[in-house]
């Protein structure tokens, strides 16, 4: 896994502060609006990366009501739980061969 390591833009000298404003990490206008926006994006996609396997550590811990609740109450959206299965499928709750939170939703669990 690639890490990225950033620093807090300096601050503006008094004749660019008219040019760029920093949003937190991202830098908006200016010449380095694109290569923030790489950083800040790459960031965002860790973040979620990390989301989604914290997500399926957390449903491997809880019990089968918990997660039934979870899932009935959408506090997981399914691109989440799809890429929590992706990421650590050993960790993921499964019947029947089918994800759980897919075969909840399902008409026949036999």
């Amino acid at each position: 896994m690639n890490q990225i390591a950033v620093s807090p833009a300096p601050p503006p000298r008094k004749e660019e502060q008219a040019d760029y404003q920093v949003v937190g990490l991202r830098i908006v206008g200016g010449d380095d609006d694109a290569a923030a926006h790489r950083v800040d994006r790459q960031q965002q996609r860790l973040a979620f990366r990390r989301r989604c396997e914290n997500i399926a550590v957390s449903l491997a811990g809880s019990s089968p009501e918990e997660r039934a609740a979870a899932y009935a109450s959408r506090t997981y959206t399914s691109h989440e739980l799809s890429t929590a299965a992706a990421l650590r499928p050993d960790l993921m709750p499964v019947v029947n061969g089918e994800w759980e939170w897919i075969a909840l939703t399902l008409a026949d669990l036999d």
